[in-house]
C-alpha cells in the first residue's frame, strides 16, 4: 500500500522533498491496485463457479432419490407377485393332500369291510359244517346203540371215545381259525391305526402349511412394511427437492448479492481509475516541475501543473535558490490526495474479503 505522510510545514523546517521515491511508491500503489482487480474478478469467477457446483449437487441428490424410489418400488412389486404365487401353491398342494388322503382312508375302509365279511362267512359255513358232522355222527351212534344194544356196549364207548376225541380236535381247529381270524382283526387294527398314524402325520402336514400360510402373511405383512417405507422414502425425496430447490434459491440470492458487490466493486474500481489518472496527471506535473527546475513551467502545461506551480509572488523566491512555501503547499495537496487513495484502496480491500467470503458459503445470507 501507499504510505506517505509529509509532515506540516510549522512542526519542523521545510526540507526538498523526494519525488523518485514518491513516483516509486505510487508506482507500488498502481500495481497493488491492479492485484487487487484480479483478486476480484478471480473471485467473482469462484463464486460463479460454486453456484453451478451446488445446482449440479442438488440435481445429483434429486436424481439418487428418484432412482432409489424406483428401486423400492420394483422390490415392493417382486414381494407381491412372490406372495401370490406362494399363496396359490399352497392352497393347490392342501387340496391335493385332501384329495389322496380322502382316497387312501376310502380305500382302506373298504378292504377292511371286505376281510372281516370273508372272515364271517368262513367261520359261519366252519361252524355249520361241523355241526352237520357231529349230528351225523350222533345219530349213528344212537343207531349204533339201539341195534346192538347191550352185547356192543364196549364197542360203542369206544366209538363214542373216538368221537369226543375227533370233536375235541374239531373244537381245536375251530380255535385255531378263531385265532387266526383274531390275528387278522389285530393286523386290520393296526392297519386302522397306521392310517390313523398317516392321518395325525398330514394333520401335522397341514400345520406346517398352516404355519407356512402365516409365513407368507408376515410376508405379506412385511410388503406392506415396504410400502409405508416407500411413502416415507416419496416424502424424503420431496423433501429433498425442497431443499435442493431452497439451496438454488439461496444461491440465486447469493449470486444477486455477488452481482450487486461486484458492480458496486466495478464503481469504485472506476472510480479507482479516476483517482489513478488523477494521480497519474500529478506524478506527470511533478516531474515535469521537477524537470523544469528553476526555470519555471512554460506556458503550454496542463492544469494540475499550473496549480503546482508557484504564485507569482514567490517566483523570485525559487529562482533565487530559496526554498519555497508554494512547494509545499503543492506537496501537502498531494499527500492528502494520497491519503484520500489509501483509504479508497482500504475500502475495496475489505469488500474484497467479503465477496471471497460470501463466494466461499454460498449457502449464507449474503454480506451487505
Amino acid at each position: 500500500m501507499l504510505t506517505c505522510h509529509v509532515a506540516p510545514t510549522s512542526a519542523r523546517p521545510p526540507k526538498e522533498r523526494d519525488v523518485p521515491r514518491e513516483l516509486d511508491m505510487a508506482r507500488a500503489a498502481v500495481e497493488s491496485l491492479v492485484r487487487q482487480v484480479a483478486t476480484l474478478n478471480r473471485a467473482q469467477q469462484a463464486a460463479a463457479a460454486d453456484a453451478a457446483r451446488a445446482a449440479a449437487a442438488a440435481q445429483q441428490r434429486s436424481d439418487e432419490a428418484a432412482a432409489a424410489a424406483a428401486a423400492l418400488r420394483a422390490d415392493t412389486d417382486a414381494l407381491r407377485a412372490g406372495l401370490a404365487e406362494a399363496r396359490e401353491g399352497a392352497a393347490r398342494e392342501a387340496e391335493e393332500l385332501r384329495r389322496r388322503l380322502e382316497q387312501q382312508l376310502a380305500a382302506h375302509r373298504a378292504a377292511v369291510d371286505d376281510a372281516l365279511q370273508s372272515v364271517a362267512r368262513e367261520a359261519r359255513a366252519e361252524a355249520g359244517g361241523a355241526r352237520a358232522d357231529l349230528a351225523a355222527a350222533s345219530a349213528a351212534g344212537l343207531r349204533q346203540l339201539e341195534g346192538w344194544a347191550r352185547g356192543e356196549m364196549l364197542a360203542v364207548t369206544g366209538k363214542l371215545k373216538h368221537v369226543v376225541a375227533s370233536c375235541a380236535a374239531q373244537q381245536e381247529q375251530a380255535r385255531l381259525q378263531f385265532d387266526a381270524l383274531q390275528q387278522q382283526w389285530e393286523g386290520a387294527s393296526a392297519a386302522v391305526d397306521a392310517l390313523k398314524a398317516e392321518g395325525r402325520r398330514l394333520k401335522r402336514h397341514l400345520a406346517r402349511m398352516e404355519r407356512r400360510a402365516e409365513e407368507l402373511q408376515q410376508l405379506a405383512d412385511a410388503a406392506s412394511a415396504s410400502d409405508a417405507a416407500l411413502q416415507q422414502c416419496r416424502g424424503e425425496a420431496a423433501d429433498a427437492r425442497a431443499a435442493a430447490s431452497q439451496a438454488s434459491a439461496r444461491a440465486e440470492l447469493s449470486a444477486a448479492a455477488s452481482g450487486r458487490q461486484v458492480g458496486a466493486l466495478e464503481e469504485a474500481l472506476e472510480a479507482q481509475r479516476r483517482d489513478i489518472a488523477t494521480l497519474a496527471e500529478h506524478v506527470g506535473s511533478c516531474l515535469a516541475a521537477a524537470a523544469l527546475g528553476d526555470k519555471g513551467p512554460p506556458p503550454s502545461v496542463s492544469y494540475l501543473s499550473s496549480l503546482l506551480a508557484p504564485p507569482p509572488a514567490e517566483r523570485h523566491a525559487l529562482g533565487g535558490g530559496r526554498p519555497g512555501t508554494a512547494w509545499d503547499e503543492r506537496l501537502s495537496d498531494f499527500d492528502a490526495f494520497v491519503s484520500k487513495l489509501r483509504k479508497r484502496l482500504l475500502a475495496s480491500d475489505t469488500a474484497a474479503a467479503r465477496l471471497k467470503l460470501a463466494a466461499r458459503s454460498p449457502g449464507l445470507s449474503p454480506v451487505r
